[in-house]
């Protein structure tokens, strides 16, 4: 009886065990939840892109990243020495630290790249643009939020950060007119632009000598948008009323 006994304990903690030796594998699909670089740390989806990395039983591994719509699959392997994770893609070997529930790419001052099991949720559709009855709806302080550029929606902070530090707008409305503020690098003088105010098609257009140097549309959150030329590059820029700023959804 007393073997018999022994043996059912054994056989119990066997079986406790198998979802314990299961649970410290790496084996499974992970999705990239956050980036950091430097001090700042961002959603992949702000930046238009996702990346999932899938990890067989038998060894092989799966990159999947897709950016602003163009998808890359590439295949390679993957070991697994404790909570250590190295995932070998063309060629390139890449070590994972594996705790907490997540694979975590730190490569110093290049970054750090952090994945779940946690299937990420879609990015929000930014905000529509509605036609404005009155310029009344325009007017006030405004300040900026975020930047979209190349299918990427940014905020201000991260914008600033990869354009080393120099980049700000500010917008004042008032009737008939409005003084808009900007600052594109670090090293430039801010440039300031008196325009006159005109309502067409339910957007605000501002013109320096009849020449329109923006045209704001409302959106539907009650923030604003509208392009602007840096460097060649043409930028959404979002803003938001002073004091309430809110980066759209990305």
């Amino acid at each position: 009886m007393k073997k018999l006994i022994s043996l059912i304990l054994v056989l119990c903690m066997a079986c406790m065990l198998i979802p314990a030796m299961a649970d410290g594998s790496a084996a499974g699909t992970w999705y990239m939840a956050e980036m950091t670089q430097g001090e700042m740390t961002f959603a992949p989806s702000q930046l238009g892109m996702t990346w999932s990395l899938t990890l067989a039983e038998d060894g092989t591994a799966t990159s999947l990243m897709e950016i602003m719509g163009e998808k890359e699959e590439t295949a390679g392997t993957w070991t697994q020495d404790g909570d250590s994770v190295t995932i070998t893609i063309e060629d390139q070997p890449a070590v994972f630290a594996f705790a907490d529930g997540k694979l975590t790419l730190d490569q110093g001052e290049s970054g750090k790249a952090v994945f779940t099991q946690d299937v990420p949720e879609a990015a929000a559709a930014p905000s529509v643009g509605v036609a404005a009855e009155s310029e009344d709806v325009f007017l006030g302080d405004w300040e900026l939020t975020a930047i979209g550029l190349m299918g990427m929606t940014v905020t201000k902070d991260m914008f600033a950060t990869v354009n080393m530090g120099g980049f700000d707008i500010s917008l004042t409305v008032e009737p008939g007119k409005a003084t808009l503020n900007a600052v594109t690098s670090a090293d430039a003088a801010p440039s300031t632009f008196e325009t006159t105010t005109a309502l067409v098609d339910g957007n605000l257009v501002l013109s320096v000598s009849d020449v329109t140097i923006a045209t704001i549309s409302m959106l539907e959150d009650g923030t604003i948008s509208f392009l602007f030329n840096i460097g060649g590059f043409e930028l959404t820029v979002y803003m938001a009323p002073a004091g309430a700023a809110a980066a759209p959804a990305a």
